[in-house]
């Protein structure tokens, strides 16, 4: 009986191994110091570094013309390659490729679970980057321990990005390494703060068509323009990260959010000379917690109205964040002269503080920096509604607390004020609010006294 019971457990064990799904390998590691990579701090690692090795190939891959030519052959000849890239037989293109990007497509084409792309410890220097998807693993992970250096020539890039996340749909870029864009060689270059339409300089990070990513941990100073762009993307995760820049470098927007969704950006420090996170056209459900911005211009929703059939930007919260020696708090701005019309609605600003600020709270619907308008009276076409300012503390370094101008075409409506405590610095005066074209309410604490 005893005998029987056993074959019949073996038998379902039996069965049941046999059935088991395939379950990938866990994580395989791909090193860029194993394609070449070269960790001086000079050695451009965008372009190809040729360091020869050898591979054995099996003869029959040479095919007829290596029959004909040598006659008797043995079963394997010894070929130098590099180690930036094997070489590759039949149909494919023969020639190396640069240590990241070869690094990218292996790890890219490996069908397990997580496979990682590494950058170690090392100053690496590196010029324009596209690390392009779809890939097979079911995640894709960049570790980044090292130091990496953007390519200061500007001739180097013909495209705005210096390293770009493109069509990728599960990604984590996590490590304590840094990414420095050597932007002060290219500030004194830039010529976007006078002309509405530029050459804009290159980006840092720019995640385009990304899904279901996590940026985390990494460092970012000294971009030559914004620090991170999310464009056309789809749940991105963003915490714990740093974007450092100095005060008064041109357009080195920390964060720029746009026609993108569902999106989290939490507990991180941005520093810049403009604003700590941007969000533009075609942005619906991101959440902004737990940020200490400053200094910079504070946290954007716009510019809006700027193009023709822009995207609604819906659903944005602002909760539980920190200003510090910034121009702005939080603001929206929208063209004066808009040639569509857009909304923006769904917008709560909350549990904010502001140390030594000079604008608060803003709506501007007659933005137009530098008189850039050709039109100076058009009012603006975005329609702003459904804004809740609540719960806003601290010390504002202008008379004017809070300032709500919109627009005369598509006036402001359901602007709550609600909690807000806002202390003029200069001993012995107060803070005041100002209201243009505004239709709203206010609640509770108000200092300065409501406008609505």
């Amino acid at each position: 009986m005893n005998l029987l019971y056993f074959s019949f457990f073996f038998s379902l064990l039996v069965i049941s191994a046999s059935a088991a799904p395939y379950i990938p390998s866990i994580t395989k590691i791909f090193n860029v110091n194993d394609y070449g990579a070269v960790s001086d701090g000079r050695t451009d690692n965008a372009k190809v570094n040729i360091q020869l090795k050898f591979y054995y190939l099996p003869t029959e891959a040479l095919g007829d013309w290596w029959a004909s030519t040598v006659g008797n052959h043995p079963s394997q000849v010894r070929i130098p390659s590099t180690t930036a890239s094997p070489l590759q037989w039949g149909n494919a293109s023969v020639g190396p490729l640069p240590a990241f990007q070869n690094a990218w497509a292996d790890a890219c084409a490996w069908d397990g679970l997580r496979p990682k792309l590494l950058i170690p410890k090392g100053k690496f220097l590196v010029g324009p980057l596209v690390f392009k998807g779809p890939c097979k693993g079911r995640e894709m992970v960049v570790q980044v321990k090292g130091y990496v250096l953007s390519q200061a020539d500007l001739n180097a890039y013909k495209t705005h990005d210096w390293i770009s996340f493109r069509y990728i749909n599960g990604l984590l870029l996590t490590g304590k390494g840094h990414f420095d864009g050597q932007g002060a060689y290219a500030w004194p270059l830039n010529n976007c703060l006078h002309k509405r339409r530029c050459k804009a300089l290159p980006w840092s990070l720019n995640f385009s068509f990304v899904s279901n990513a996590t940026i985390r941990g990494i460092t970012s100073i000294n971009s030559k323009n914004v620090h991170i762009q999310i464009f056309a993307s789809n749940n991105i995760n963003v915490h714990s990260i740093k974007l450092i820049a100095p005060e008064n470098s041109p357009n080195t927007d920390g964060i720029h959010v746009g026609e993108s969704k569902n999106i989290n950006i939490s507990q991180s420090i941005i520093s810049t000379g403009d604003d700590c996170i941007s969000i533009g056209p075609g942005t619906a459900n991101l959440s902004i917690s737990e940020v200490r911005c400053g200094p910079g211009h504070g946290i954007s929703i716009g510019s809006l109205g700027g193009g023709k059939n822009e995207g609604d930007v819906v659903g944005i919260s602002v909760r539980n964040c920190t200003f510090s020696d910034t121009e702005n708090g939080v603001r929206i701005k929208t063209w004066q002269e808009s040639p569509t019309f857009s909304s923006a609605y769904d917008l709560v600003f909350e549990d904010l503080v502001m140390n030594n600020v000079d604008n608060p709270i803003v709506i501007d619907q007659k933005y137009c920096p530098h008189n850039l308008c050709s039109n100076m009276k058009a009012p603006s076409l975005v329609k702003i509604s459904n804004v809740k300012f609540r719960n806003i503390r601290g010390e504002t370094r202008t008379k004017t607390a809070i300032n709500l101008v919109c627009s005369d075409r598509v006036p402001c409506e359901d602007i709550e004020l609600s909690n807000i405590d806002l202390k003029y610095s200069v001993v012995g005066d107060f803070a005041v609010a100002s209201c243009v074209n505004v239709k709203g309410y206010s609640v509770g604490l108000m200092n300065p006294p409501s406008c609505i």
